[in-house]
């Protein structure tokens, strides 16, 4: 199996897509997309290139990794949230000005600046720019989303892109018509057409969109936290019978069908199925159960839980 790495997927309907993207590669038998570790395990003769490309068609990216990495711990490292936040925090800062500037002092009567008194095409003009600004921060919505509509694939991101653009195009073009109507004299349609601005709406959307994802992404990470204490648990080597004498390997060179030897208090290396010993297992890691399971000869055992009592072989 090749593993790769995706990049650009945000919901279970991008990594079906990119599922489905990639079973249609010829010399393909089968295909397996993760969210969680924004992976993918691709079985087959297919060619890297082909399966690359595939998914570059359907709006992501992609680039091959060793099976080793895909087992690493950092594969499972929350790098998203930190963005997000820093995403979310520079989006929030450019709107409260912004919400200031087009609603509060409408609503409330706050007063402006003394530059902005009067002055409708100013106070539309740094509307725009702070927009502008949050847009910007937040152009990943625009760059993906295209991509998918791009590939005829619209997703989220595409959703998004599309509110918050057409929100700031229309603004653009009715604070252009607001200067021509203040430019010949007409200050009270001006003001009326500053009421009729969305540029707040626009920055509304990806703010709040981006706080969801911050959230998302927490909860994500929470889970690969978790995946990633247990693959702490798992010891990196196993006590394999050989030729009659216990010779210690790497877990990953332990093959279908050797005989591992575990020793009480010892984490167990891999999944088996006990064929010599009794003993008790505690397997709290995996189920939460807090009494140790007793297990003999037939029972399966999984990786990480520990042997609390006598000598195992599975």
């Amino acid at each position: 199996m090749k593993t790769y790495q995706v990049t650009g997927m945000t919901c279970a309907a991008c990594s079906a897509r990119v599922e489905k993207a990639v079973r249609g590669v010829k010399g393909v038998t089968d295909c397996a997309v993760s969210l969680l570790t924004n992976s993918m395990g691709v079985e087959g003769t297919a060619d890297a290139e082909a399966v690359i490309a595939a998914v570059t068609a359907a709006g992501y990216g992609a680039r091959i990794s060793s099976s080793e990495l895909a087992m690493e711990e950092d594969l499972l490292q929350d790098r998203e949230s930190p963005v997000l936040l820093r995403r979310f925090l520079i989006s929030l800062g450019f709107l409260i000005p912004l919400m200031y500037l087009s609603m509060v002092h409408v609503m409330w009567g706050f007063p402006l600046p003394s530059f902005l008194e009067h002055r409708p095409v100013l106070i539309a003009l740094c509307q725009l720019l702070i927009s502008a600004m949050i847009l910007c921060a937040n152009r990943s919505f625009f760059i993906n989303g295209g991509k998918a509509i791009w590939s005829r694939s619209p997703n989220m991101d595409s959703l998004v892109a599309m509110g918050s653009g057409i929100s700031f195009l229309y603004s653009t073009v009715s604070m252009i018509v607001m200067a021509v109507a203040v430019s010949k004299g007409a200050s009270a349609r001006g003001m009326e057409l500053l009421h009729g601005l969305y540029f707040e709406s626009a920055a509304m959307i990806l703010t709040l969109i981006t706080l969801g994802k911050f959230l998302e992404a927490k909860a994500k990470g929470r889970t690969t936290d978790a995946i990633r204490a247990l693959m702490r648990l798992t010891p990196k080597t196993a006590r394999v019978l050989r030729d009659g004498a216990e010779v210690e390997l790497p877990i990953d060179q332990v093959q279908i069908g050797d005989v591992f030897v575990v020793r009480a208090g010892e984490h167990i290396p891999a999944d088996g199925v006990v064929v010599d010993g009794e003993s008790a297992v505690d397997e709290a890691a995996l189920t939460g159960e807090s009494l140790p399971v007793d297990k003999t000869v037939g029972d399966r055992v999984s990786a990480a839980t520990v042997n609390r009592f006598g000598l195992l072989k599975c």
